[in-house]
């Protein structure tokens, strides 16, 4: 029985695709790309952050789609993977020829697999329209949507041995590599579409520009050490089909669509499958252009596989000239990052003299919104290309700074967050008092959002008693992420031995209060930077154990304040610098505003990040 949805659907996109035949869009498909891309926007099924999606979401998918649609598709367990979750095979079309799809064989590549079922929940929609009717008369498609769903739980590259899928076509160590082969076998598809995600950092040739989708015809006529030429493969196929991509995604990310650059490689299946008769296409999803939506991507591989469909089954492909693949400016090895920093002054934290320098700041792009933005490279990035290109020669740039403020309760409701960000106070150290430990429960994820900065806590006050109820509740507030326990009396010490062994399997520093007290937000900042701020800066990082923060180096937190100075020279006292604007977690903002960025991160891991 067809859904309410599902009939919307048909008639929305009746409406979309009926000029298709009339007003073809090239001489290498008749569907019109843009058209199908509304479509997608309208009817796609798939989440708005490509990188949420998970295995038990993709069996929903799949489950509802059969049983709101008996008969349009066969839905087969062809094994499970390391870990037990089920491997699916989504087949559909009656066509003698077969077309072989499939995606995550890498799991933290989850673009292709939100493709898939959007094109699934599409097939299912359109099935009965009449150049969707064609494909499917034509071909049998036989979809892997989720090949290593070990690795996607995770967020991993590799499958749950730790190894790399893509890499064992010739030995056959894992169950997912085993399973992609005998579908392969079993059908013997005549064309194979590999289907990843890149570098979101990897740009086209020379120009500087991200590399949003990469192409590749797999190397059908290299062969494998030892084994002769094979002449006879069809490998001009692959390339006529890079070339149909390349016109239908070039109406999007026209400057954005490079060649991906590798050789032939005999582990990989790519190459493999080819060897064994399946030409293969693999699409390389990359980094987005400036202000693009998370899942535009998932749109480019949706529309890009559906007009190669379509130029196969009217046989336009003929028609495509595989030098188009040939002419595409290879991946390049110089990275595009989100936001240059040119020539600033640099405080790196760690106490040696201010410098010159650029810096590059990139985001964690396959973790999607709660990826930490790191520093990427600093040094001479003038070869280097952004995003975001800031000018900083008049200004110092230093790590965000980290406080200690012991009249800030854990527990206080709201609070004047933008103004520790304008002290340049980037993460807040609040206090939990004995009290708290008695009274509350340590559950982190339950406690107030503090506006503004990122924040930690640390245990302040004297034990009552050392007995055992005491220390369980010590130990799970430590546990919680405690960054230390501040002792109220120095002198009391003696009888903290019991306590303080506690804090020790958590390797939590007990601090004397006066140590505690040297991080204390000051009431203002005076004398050379490079001396002063290093106890605000890699100091405080230490004693509170904030990970790497407090330095600017390779890797560390994106996390910086930007200080003006006096035009034309180094700064040699900070009470002629201000804090003008600051980078949270990647996020430029400007103080002079008065809106608060909101609720900065809880770091309460283990690394602090």
């Amino acid at each position: 029985m067809v859904t309410s949805t599902l009939i919307a659907c048909m008639l929305i996109g009746a409406a979309l695709l009926g000029g298709f035949a009339a007003t073809p869009a090239s001489d290498l498909y008749e569907v019109e790309p843009r058209q199908l891309a509304d479509l997608w926007q309208k009817e796609r099924v798939s989440p708005l952050d490509p990188n949420s999606i998970r295995h038990s979401q993709l069996m929903r998918n799949l489950q509802s789609l059969t049983q709101e649609n008996p008969g349009f598709m066969e839905l087969e367990q062809v094994g499970t993977s390391v870990e037990g979750r089920r491997i699916m095979l989504a087949s559909l079309g009656s066509g003698p020829q077969k077309i072989l799809l499939w995606s995550q064989m890498h799991g933290n590549e989850p673009t292709a697999t939100c493709a898939l079922v959007d094109l699934l929940q599409f097939f299912a929609v359109h099935r009965r329209d009449p150049w969707v009717a064609d494909i499917l008369a034509k071909y049998r498609l036989l979809i892997l949507p989720m090949l290593n769903p070990d690795g996607a739980e995770r967020n991993d590259r590799r499958n749950a041995q730790g190894i790399d899928v893509n890499r064992d076509a010739r030995v056959l160590q894992t169950p997912e590599g085993r399973i992609l082969k005998a579908v392969r076998d079993r059908w013997e598809p005549f064309l194979g579409f590999n289907l990843h995600n890149q570098n979101g950092r990897t740009t086209v040739g020379d120009t500087g520009k991200v590399a949003t989708v990469a192409l590749l015809a797999v190397a059908a006529d290299l062969p494998e050490a030892g084994k002769p030429r094979l002449p006879d493969m069809p490998d001009a196929l692959s390339k006529r089909v890079t070339a149909v991509l390349y016109e239908a995604l070039s109406t999007f990310a026209y400057g954005h669509i490079s060649r991906y650059d590798e050789p032939f490689n005999p582990r990989a299946f790519g190459d493999n499958l080819t060897l064994w008769g399946t030409p293969i296409v693999l699409i390389e999803s990359g980094g987005l252009p400036a202000g693009a939506p998370a899942n535009m991507t998932v749109q480019l591989n949706f529309v890009g596989i559906l007009a190669v469909l379509n130029s196969l089954s009217t046989g336009r492909i003929r028609n495509a000239n595989p030098a188009v693949f040939d002419a595409l400016k290879l991946n390049s090895d110089n990275p595009i990052y989100d936001l240059i920093l040119k020539n600033a002054w640099i405080c790196n934290g760690s106490g040696i003299p201010l410098f010159r320098a650029d810096l590059a700041i990139r985001q964690d792009a396959r973790a999607g919104a709660s990826g930490t933005a790191i520093v990427a490279d600093l040094g001479d990035l003038g070869l280097n290309s952004a995003h975001q290109t800031v000018d900083c020669t008049d200004t110092l740039i230093t790590p965000g700074l980290i406080a200690w403020d012991p009249e800030s309760s854990l527990f206080a409701q709201g609070g004047d967050g933008i103004r520790y960000l304008r002290r340049g106070i980037l993460t807040l150290i609040r206090t939990a008092s004995w009290a708290d430990l008695q009274s509350r429960e340590p559950a982190p994820e339950g406690w107030p959002p503090f506006p503004g900065p990122d924040w930690a806590y640390v245990l302040s006050g004297e034990p009552q008693r050392e007995d055992e109820k005491s220390q369980i509740r010590l130990a799970e507030w430590l546990a919680a992420g405690a960054r230390a326990w501040v002792q109220a009396a120095p002198e009391n010490a003696s009888r903290l031995t019991g306590m303080a062994r506690v804090a020790g399997w958590f390797a939590t520093p007990v601090l004397p209060r006066a140590e505690a007290f040297r991080f204390q937000v000051p009431g203002e900042w005076t004398g050379n930077p490079a001396q002063v701020l290093t106890r605000w800066t890699s100091e405080a990082a230490r004693a509170f154990r904030l990970g790497n923060r407090g330095t600017i180096t390779s890797g560390s937190p994106a996390d910086l304040v930007f200080w003006s100075i006096p035009v034309g020279q180094a700064p040699v006292d900070l009470r002629d610098c201000r804090p003008e604007k600051i980078l949270l977690n990647g996020r430029l903002i400007d103080l002079s505003k008065p809106e608060i960025p909101g609720p900065g991160r809880f770091l309460g891991g283990r690394t602090g990040r």
